[in-house]
């Protein structure tokens, strides 16, 4: 237990360190932007949260040439924009600029800071243009994307008694298979699609038999398909 405490203060304390030197950085980073930066709004009145992640955390962003820069940032998973903070600011950045951004965060089960990947360089079925989607799994077969939608229901109640109902959001997530020639299809979260999804994939579908292997959540596939690749 107390191991477990030490690494999080001192993963802590590096995130927290990072998140400093970005944020000086950041001046820079904008200077070499072309395209102007809107400032957010805060969202009221609305029960949950559209973000995935709640606090800024360090991070990069990807433009289209393949720069990298260091940043403090934030997913709005509801307007599909990230959020960087400069100076106590709030401000977006052009998806059609950056393609791709990633999250530095902690991750309690594997007790270690993570990068957590998103693009919008794929067409999503069903998804709108330039939607951007998280990497949860990629070799140079295949990929499995994960794409985070989020809606705004509004209250029709008036209340009663004055009693104010707020809105709120709902959030689901959907998933999509990428192929080696970079064909999109969605992915159910079940053992037969996964399985019927990777055709190529012989030792895999030979590993879910043998190992009678259910796949119930996005913690089941990242987990069985991360162990499989190791064992290449």
């Amino acid at each position: 237990m107390k191991s477990i405490r030490k690494f999080l203060y001192i993963a802590s304390l590096c995130i927290l360190a990072q998140s400093q030197i970005a944020q000086a950085q950041i001046s820079n980073v904008l200077g070499s932007m072309n395209k102007p930066l809107l400032i957010s709004e805060q969202y009221k009145n609305t029960d949950g949260s559209p973000y995935y992640n709640e606090e800024y955390l360090p991070g990069k962003i990807f433009d289209k040439d393949g720069k990298v820069r260091d940043v403090v940032l934030k997913y709005d998973t509801y307007r599909d924009e990230v959020e960087l903070l400069m100076d106590g600011q709030v401000i977006l950045i052009a998806q059609e600029i950056y393609p791709k951004f990633v999250i530095e965060e902690i991750d309690l089960e594997l007790k270690k800071v993570v990068s957590r990947e998103f693009s919008n360089t794929y067409v999503l079925p069903g998804q709108k243009k330039n939607k951007y989607s998280q990497v949860l799994f990629s070799n140079s077969k295949a990929k499995i994307l994960k794409a985070i939608q989020t809606v705004l229901v509004e209250n029709s109640d008036p209340g009663f008694a004055g009693l104010v109902v707020n809105d709120r959001f709902d959030t689901k997530a959907f998933y999509f298979l990428v192929d080696a020639d970079n064909q999109v299809t969605e992915l159910k979260l079940n053992t037969n699609a996964i399985v019927n999804a990777l055709p190529n994939e012989t030792e895999l579908k030979q590993y879910f038999k043998k190992n009678k292997i259910k796949i119930k959540d996005e913690a089941d596939l990242v987990e069985l398909l991360s162990y499989f690749e190791s064992k290449k």
